[in-house]
């Protein structure tokens, strides 16, 4: 699981969109390829990653790690 905070007010998606991209440039993937799947009108989100395989996503997000 990723925490991911944004500035963007949870309004007409601008909450999800700053995070989908926020996803993206973190990882260094494309915004188009960061897809959300569940919890547009909830906090919690559920986003899929089409390109990158579980081992290179869990090593990028080891990197974000402090």
């Amino acid at each position: 699981m990723v925490e991911v905070r944004v500035k963007e007010p949870a309004r007409e998606g601008k909450a999800t969109e700053a995070c989908r991209k926020a996803l993206a440039r973190a990882l260094g993937v494309p915004v188009a390829s960061v897809k959300l799947v569940r919890g547009a009108r909830v906090a919690v989100k559920v986003f899929a990653l089409a390109t990158l395989d579980p081992a290179e996503l869990a090593a990028r997000l080891a990197r974000l790690r402090p």
